[in-house]
């Protein structure tokens, strides 16, 4: 259980804000050149990037990706015994685990990001079904947390 004054919790989604915004400036055209930019590169981007904002990371963060082949996914493979750093292609599903500290308070963010494959003008749709299934159960769990009271 975790325990949060008011002030903590208003600032608590300023951090999540800005953890997003920095997610998706890794993610985007600037940072990821596809045949070029490896997982690591993005993963060190961040880094300088949280710096510059005179911040910290809650944890050094990862960026991996699959790749989609006609042979069977290996998921353990892909996220265990994955080489240290990949190159991005298109067609391929990225996924970061990011976090901020400020305050004391921290962030734990995992986004994924799909590139385009050329002549691609949208995200496949078997991948949106995924994501629906996964943010469905993601409200499912988190419809049953609970905010309490807490007073001293």
């Amino acid at each position: 259980m975790k325990t949060r004054s008011e002030m903590e919790m208003q600032v608590y989604p300023n951090l999540i804000e800005l953890g997003h915004q920095v997610i998706a400036e890794a993610f985007s055209n600037q940072v990821v050149k596809p045949g070029v930019t490896t997982t690591d590169d993005i993963v060190w981007w961040l880094r300088e990037k949280v710096l510059d904002l005179r911040l910290q990371t809650w944890f050094h963060p990862t960026v991996s990706l699959q790749r989609s082949s006609n042979e069977k996914f290996d998921h353990l493979q892909a996220f265990s015994e994955r080489p240290k750093a990949q190159i991005i292609m298109p067609g391929d599903l990225l996924h970061m685990d990011f976090g901020l500290s400020y305050l004391r308070l921290h962030s734990d963010q995992q986004q994924h990001a799909y590139v385009l494959k050329p002549n691609e003008t949208d995200v496949p749709l078997y991948l949106k079904k995924a994501l629906a299934s996964a943010n469905r159960l993601q409200d499912i769990f988190t419809a049953t947390l609970q905010v309490r009271s807490h007073r001293q």
